[in-house]
Parts: structure tokens; sequence; C-alpha cells
């Protein structure tokens, strides 16, 4: 039986897009799954190496300037007393309002 579906027929609406994008993530998952050696090889792959970042930088609390720290507590103290919502914990506001002058700031 015939559909009527041919070339003659296709129109540029709203679903256009849809289906161009739907091409394409059709497209990039039938180029993953049989041709991954090539892609990788040309360097077009998904998570290939895990990278391991090491920037030397002490611990958030030992590390946060007090001014910032201050800063913090206070923006937390406004949104509480305003709108009902906290942004830090009350651990976590305990620790900022011991925190001391840090050796090496953020």
């Amino acid at each position: 039986m015939l559909t009527g579906h041919t070339f003659d027929t296709i129109k540029v609406d709203q679903a256009v897009p849809l289906a161009l994008m739907g091409t394409a993530i059709l497209i990039i998952i039938f180029l993953q799954t049989f041709a991954k050696k090539t892609l990788k090889k040309w360097g077009f792959s998904f998570g290939g190496s895990k990278i391991n970042v090491d920037e030397n930088l002490p611990y958030f609390f030992n590390a946060i300037r007090l001014n910032h720290a201050d800063w913090l507590l206070k923006e937390n103290e406004h949104l509480e007393s305003m709108y009902g919502f906290e942004i830090i914990s009350d651990e976590v506001s305990k620790i900022l309002d011991t925190v001391g002058v840090p050796k090496k700031a953020i």
C-alpha cells in the first residue's frame, strides 16, 4: 500500500528543527557505534581519559578570606530572614564563623 509520502510533500514547518536534531543524534549514535576506533584516532570521542587537576590549594575553610566568609554569613542571614531559606548549612556557618586569617587565600 502506498502512503503518499514523497519528497514532493515535505513542508518546512515547526517540526523541521526537531527532525534535523533527531537526524544529527542518530548519525552521532551510528558513528559512535560502528566507527568508534576511527573517530578515536581522529580525536572525536566521548570521555576517553580522566583529567587529574592538582592546583595545590588548601582546604576551603583554611583558605577563605575573612571578608568573604563574613559576606557569605551575612548573605545567608539575609536570605533566611527575607525569603525563608538558607544557602549554607548550620555546620558550615559555624565553621565560617570561627575561620581565621588564611596563610594561602583563594
